[in-house]
Parts: structure tokens; sequence; C-alpha cells
């Protein structure tokens, strides 16, 4: 790529874990993350590798 970037990484919800990997990402691991008053969420680290397609984004709404 142009930057140099070699891949994407982010953090998901439970709810957005097939979301995401629909779009190539891939699940890394899953921890708990603190929110505040003794409570945490689940967030699961994704991956995306170089070569994704640029109109595949996931925040794009295109239908599969």
């Amino acid at each position: 790529m142009a930057e140099g970037f070699t891949q994407f990484e982010m953090g998901s919800t439970l709810t957005g874990v097939s979301l995401y990997a629909r779009r190539g990402y891939r699940e890394v691991e899953r921890r708990q993350v603190p929110v505040g008053s003794g409570e945490a969420i689940e967030v699961v680290r994704m991956v995306k590798r170089h070569g994704f397609d640029v109109g595949t984004t996931p925040c794009s709404l295109q239908a599969d």
C-alpha cells in the first residue's frame, strides 16, 4: 500500500464480530475491558491484512 500500512487492527463488541468477519477481519483474541462501577464488557481484537478491497470497508453500507 502507498502509505506503508500492512494491516488494520480494531476492537469489536460481540455484536459486531460477524459484520467485521464478513468484511475480511479475523478474530485474534478476546478480553474483558472495564467500563466502570465494577462492570466489564468482552471486546474482540480483530485484524484485517493487506489486500483488502477499498470499497468493502467495515463502515460501507453495501449489501452482500
